[in-house]
């Protein structure tokens, strides 16, 4: 499976009462992860789209090394978060690319997904990582003030530049697997990799989601991607099985309670 690296944006806001349409254009520029204020512990470097926030050890992330079971880390939100008219104070984030806000996800890969419109999810890119035989982590960081929140301010302007929106916290949530052996190897991306991001952001009433995608070599297991939330009453979700290729490509971003993103088949 492959992913072209575009940006999905969603938006979580039940009372809106007009449709606007905005079309989102990313690009795929190369960056080294750069230090954010005085939070920076290591001078690790990882090359990443440019439309990528801040992560790991240079950012100040919480970081979470692959234990090679079907693990999850459960993690208190210093801002209460807004998921489609239910309002969440932690979440869990699972190594198998997966955030979930009522309980951890027990199956390893959406084949064996019992929780279909019985949870609120993201899904960036789930699937059985951790049975890769890769090196692998996750990372995270929370944010209430600085220049994550200001990008992010900015990000939310220039897809909807009507609002006049200004982030008051910002959740940021990074996976990156490497076909790697040794550490270096790893931080630098020498082997093949597979990198993605949610970005949750809000400003106390209204409630966002980025998704980034980076590097993703053929995963062969089944994949899905999108959201859910609690009886599908709002959902996007793709999937696919193991010999299938797919790409996503954003097409549109709608400003109503639900947004749309495509998730296109392709070589």
């Amino acid at each position: 499976m492959r992913i072209s690296q575009h940006l999905l944006v969603f938006i979580s806001v039940l009372s809106l009462t007009r449709v606007q349409t905005a079309t989102v254009a990313a690009t795929a520029l190369e960056s080294t992860v750069a230090p954010a204020g005085n939070n920076a512990t290591k001078n690790a470097t990882t090359s990443a789209p440019a439309i990528f926030y801040p992560f790991r050890s240079a950012a100040g992330d919480t970081e979470h090394f692959l234990t090679g079971d079907e693990s999850y880390e459960s993690v208190a939100l210093s801002t209460p978060y807004t998921f489609f008219g239910r309002t969440y104070n932690s979440l869990y984030v699972h190594y198998n690319g997966l955030l979930t806000f009522n309980q951890p996800e027990p199956a390893s890969g959406p084949n064996y997904n019992p929780t279909r419109g019985a949870e609120d999810f993201i899904a960036p890119l789930w699937s059985d990582l951790d049975d890769m035989g890769w090196m692998g982590m996750f990372s995270y960081q929370q944010y209430t003030n600085g220049s994550v929140l200001t990008r992010a301010t900015q990000d939310i302007n220039q897809y909807f530049p009507q609002m006049n929106f200004t982030a008051s916290w910002v959740f940021v949530v990074t996976w990156d697997y490497v076909d790697a052996v040794d550490m270096n190897s790893f931080i630098h991306h020498s082997g093949q990799a597979i990198t993605f991001q949610v970005v949750l952001i809000s400003n106390g009433s209204l409630s966002f989601f980025l998704i980034n995608y980076g590097d993703c070599a053929v995963i062969y297991d089944q994949v899905e991607a999108g959201y859910d939330t609690i009886n599908s009453i709002d959902q996007d979700l793709f999937s696919r099985g193991l010999s299938s290729s797919i790409k996503m490509k954003l097409r549109e971003v709608k400003k109503t309670a639900v947004t749309s993103a495509s998730f296109m088949e392709g070589n």
